[in-house]
Formats: C-alpha cells, sequence, structure tokens
C-alpha cells in the first residue's frame, strides 16, 4: 500500500498544474496507520522506505524531494506516535500530525537551502497545507476508521 498507492493516485488526471498527491496525500496513510497498530519501528520505515525504494527504482521523485518529503514523514510518523501515546481521539492524531508538522518543515526549510520550498518556507507550507485539506480530512476518516476496527486479541 505505501509504495504502490502514491504511484497510482499520481496516475490520475489533473484539473490543474497540481497533481493529486499532495491533494490526497496517500504517502501519509500507511504511516498513519502502523502509528494505530504496529510499534514505532513500522510506522518509521514506512515513513522512509516508499520514497527510497521509489527514488532508486523510476528515479521519481528527485533526490531533493525524496529526502524533503521523507523527513517531513518522519515528523509526522513521530507527531502521529506521540498523539497516539497520549491517547487522543483517534479522528484527530492525523491531521493534526500533519498541520503541526508543517512549522518544523518550515524550519528545516529555512535551514536547509536547495530543497523545495525553500525559497520562500512559510508560503510553501500555507500553499501546502490549503493544497492538502482533503487529504487532511482523509487522515481523519482513517484514524476513526481503525479506532473503530476490532483488533486481534481485544
Amino acid at each position: 500500500m505505501s509504495l504502490f498507492l502514491p504511484f497510482l493516485i499520481h496516475l490520475i488526471p489533473s484539473y490543474d498544474d497540481a497533481s493529486w498527491g499532495p491533494r490526497l496525500l496517500p504517502i501519509f496513510y500507511a504511516p498513519v496507520i502502523a502509528a494505530f497498530l504496529y510499534r514505532p519501528h513500522v510506522s518509521l520505515i514506512l515513513a522512509v522506505a516508499p520514497l527510497t525504494l521509489n527514488h532508486l527504482i523510476t528515479g521519481r521523485p528527485p533526490a531533493a524531494f525524496a529526502f524533503q518529503l521523507s523527513f517531513e514523514l518522519l515528523v509526522f510518523t513521530a507527531l502521529a506516535r506521540c498523539f497516539v501515546w497520549k491517547q487522543l481521539p483517534c479522528w484527530i492524531i492525523g491531521p493534526a500530525a500533519y498541520v503541526l508538522g508543517k512549522p518544523v518543515m518550515v524550519l528545516v526549510l529555512f535551514l536547509i537551502s536547495g530543497l523545495p520550498g525553500s525559497g520562500e518556507p512559510i508560503s510553501w507550507a500555507l500553499h501546502s497545507l490549503l493544497l492538502a485539506v482533503p487529504g487532511v480530512c482523509i487522515l481523519g476518516l482513517i484514524g476513526y476508521v481503525v479506532s473503530k476496527t476490532p483488533r486481534h486479541g481485544t
């Protein structure tokens, strides 16, 4: 899911210049599910492996973008794991981790030049947040569904 769903989402034709990936955030689905259901190392692997494998196999995304998005996924996963541990409502964990991860990424973009968005990190963050509203809602829906799904041993 973590490797192929983002690839399939990017194949959907878009009605403007932004692809569906930044809108629907499919690369974030597996790490947030893993944050709910598995040990920390699983969600961390799912945060880094898909982009690295896609870059090695297809050359896409470009190295700078793969690094940036992998770092963003690591921040997202760390926040989601923290929120799961703090027992926040499940439907808020994914959206909160995504939104609260953006200020961290702004700081990273201020510190590391050459990454996409590093020229104007604040406008990059605001644009990506506005573009990702449907995906943020999907992250909330995933949390809700996972919380209602019976688990083995319970």
